[in-house]
């Protein structure tokens, strides 16, 4: 996602959260906001709080932190096929446990099944590699497109496809597709759990769990949001306007530019006691970043996350940040916002603690944040092949913000 001028993003602080109205009733609603869990970063402050900065137009000497990570894989695949990279992540330890709640919600199914010649009532245990032939049937049907499920089964000369009735009969997937489950739900006497994500927290779980045990992050990371596309009803949809998918569920991510991804908040919404109401932005970087503070990471973000105050609490948990800066924000230097200049033309202004802000005029002007790079400049070559003087900071940014 590289920056310049005309990619300085303008989404609004704020984004619609859709009214609790639209959610539906029935047993696979989600209806509860999540228990907040306690962080292990230093806690961002809230509006109230005060905090001095000072600013000076003296450069200081910065500090190197130094980087005590160990990148790379902590576990080796069997071979080196993109499926036994899959394997990695989608291990045994998930497929089981989706097999094992797929199989329980089955026989709560078939119990409740009036009709003695259901399909359900003949359920047989889904296994592991009967699951993973499942899934193999499930992606195909994302590469060829066909409105139908049940029509990628038909045998007439315009849809006969053989790799699907060759691996799993209709029924058999449509079966399975029907009692897919990733978590128990509660029983009639038991109140209804109060985390939104219930039904796929111990997915979401393990999936963490498992990217900490086999890899381990470069020194570079970057935390964006992404939208996955749904248009139903749901409690916590949302709308971005700057984004390809405009309606859809918020998933803030922390990855490398590479794009792989070590953690992962789904947004729930403003009541959200977790990472929702005041000082939201705070929050969700705090507990994306909680299990790598004192290690040294340098962290990109975007203006949509970046303050100064933000800044200076990663910086106290040893992780370095650099991104782009909204000019509305808290604690900016009020000269550097103010400042009119020509193009090529820059100015910038450090806290006593290595904070740098800096606007830089190329056909616009743009505003960024550091507590690792400060004002020097680099040569690069712009797509055209003509050579530009460029920030450290902007170099470094849309070298490494990629990956969200």
């Amino acid at each position: 996602m590289e920056m310049d001028e005309d990619s300085v993003r303008e989404d609004t602080d704020e984004v619609l959260v859709f009214a609790e109205k639209q959610i539906g009733d029935g047993e696979d609603c989600i209806t509860r906001s999540h228990v907040a869990s306690p962080t292990l970063l230093p806690q961002p402050s809230t509006s109230k709080d005060t905090v001095s900065f000072e600013w000076s137009e003296k450069s200081p000497q910065q500090s190197e932190v130094p980087f005590k990570g160990s990148p790379g894989l902590k576990v080796q695949p069997e071979g080196l096929s993109p499926f036994h990279f899959f394997q990695l992540v989608f291990c045994t330890k998930l497929m089981q446990h989706i097999v094992d709640e797929t199989n329980k919600y089955a026989k709560i199914l078939s119990e409740a099944s009036s009709l003695s010649h259901a399909r359900i009532k003949n359920w047989k245990d889904l296994t592991v590699e009967e699951f993973k032939v499942f899934l193999g049937v499930l992606y195909h049907t994302g590469t060829i497109r066909i409105n139908y499920l049940s029509d990628y089964w038909r045998k007439d000369k315009f849809f006969s496809i053989p790799f699907f009735s060759n691996n799993m009969s209709r029924d058999r997937f449509l079966l399975i597709l029907q009692a897919l489950h990733f978590s128990e739900n509660p029983k009639e006497d038991e109140p209804v759990p109060t985390d939104r994500l219930y039904k796929i927290r111990p997915f979401l779980n393990i999936f963490e769990e498992t990217m900490s045990e086999i890899y381990s992050p470069r020194r570079e990371l970057c935390i964006n949001e992404s939208m996955i596309l749904w248009r139903g009803r749901l409690l916590f949809k949302q709308y971005l306007k700057g984004k390809r998918h405009k309606y859809g569920i918020k998933v803030y991510m922390l990855a490398e530019s590479s794009g792989i991804v070590m953690r992962q908040i789904v947004y729930t919404g403003a009541g959200d006691p977790e990472v929702g109401g005041a000082g939201h932005v705070d929050c969700v970087v705090m507990k994306l970043l909680e299990k790598y503070k004192e290690l040294g990471h340098s962290v990109y973000m975007d203006n949509y996350f970046n303050s100064v105050n933000l800044v200076r609490q990663l910086k106290l948990a040893k992780l370095q940040c650099t991104g782009t800066l909204r000019k509305n924000r808290k604690n900016n230097p009020k000269d550097v916002i103010a400042a009119e200049l020509r193009r090529d033309e820059h100015i910038c202004r450090w806290t006593d603690d290595e904070i740098c802000v800096l606007k830089w005029k190329d056909k616009t002007d743009i505003l960024m944040i550091s507590s690792e790079h400060g004002d020097k400049f680099t040569s690069v070559k712009s797509r055209r092949g003509v050579e530009q003087k460029k920030t450290n900071m902007i170099v470094e940014y849309n070298k490494y913000m990629g990956g969200g």
